[in-house]
């Protein structure tokens, strides 16, 4: 008598556990659903902009047979170049001393084949930022004409970044969403919402002109002509897929 009422019982738990272990595993099973039916997808844009700001690096290097003579030779120099530059309209907010070394100068000697003391160097770095593009010549030509003797480079940028940024990473997110729209039309599916965006790469290099490339004593526009800034940006977007 009891057996036969313990064993319906005994089934009706079985029953319970093991659709407990059903339930367990489909809601184990969910999130790999949901992944299924997301769809990754990267984009890129790019922005050209024209330049309107050059930074121009120079260098006043200067020789003596003493210490203080070089540096004082070096500062009279670079005074005479940077008075020049303000003559031309830059700003004193735009004129920066970078660095100033002085060292000793060795050279060989041949017939004793030995190195000897050949004086002292000073060398100042500055770098000068012109806002207006059609002065640059004339700023470079009367750096050197004044006591500039190295020029070290000359490299471009605008002066408001952000309106290009901008519309680079518009650009990219809507590139992404062209992709997505395209991998879904032979699927028979639809674009949903989306999950995430993701800022994967951002690149806004400056040009740059090298100082072999240039006649210092030039004025001519066209030697300074540096073509457009090209920034570049990169997003990752997670669309959901109906």
């Amino acid at each position: 008598m009891k057996t036969s009422i313990l064993r319906p019982l005994v089934l009706l738990i079985a029953f319970a556990a093991a659709l407990a272990v059903a339930t367990g595993c489909a809601t184990a099973n969910e999130p790999a659903a949901s992944e299924e039916r997301q769809l990754h997808v990267s984009g890129r844009g790019v922005v050209r902009v024209a330049p309107d700001t050059a930074t121009v690096r120079f260098a006043v290097e200067t020789r003596a047979d003493e210490a203080d003579q070089a540096r004082f030779e070096n500062e009279r120099a670079s005074a005479a170049a940077l008075e020049a530059v303000r003559a031309l309209g830059v700003p004193e907010r735009e004129i920066r001393m970078e660095s100033l070394r002085l060292q000793p100068l060795r050279r060989y000697d041949e017939p004793n084949r030995r190195y000897v003391d050949d004086g002292f160097q000073a060398v100042r770095d500055v770098s000068v930022v012109v806002d207006d593009l059609e002065l640059l010549p004339q700023v470079v030509a009367a750096i050197f004409e004044r006591g500039a003797n190295r020029l070290r480079s000359i490299s471009y940028d605008i002066s408001d970044r952000s309106a290009a940024t901008d519309e680079a990473l518009q650009k990219a997110v809507n590139d992404a969403r062209r992709k997505a729209l395209a991998m879904l039309e032979p699927l028979d599916a639809e674009l949903g919402r989306i999950h995430a965006v993701r800022e994967q790469s951002f690149s806004f290099p400056r040009p740059m002109v090298r100082s072999d490339q240039l006649q210092v004593e030039s004025v001519d526009p066209e030697a300074y002509a540096s073509g457009d800034i090209e920034v570049t940006a990169s997003v990752d977007l997670v669309f959901e897929v109906r």
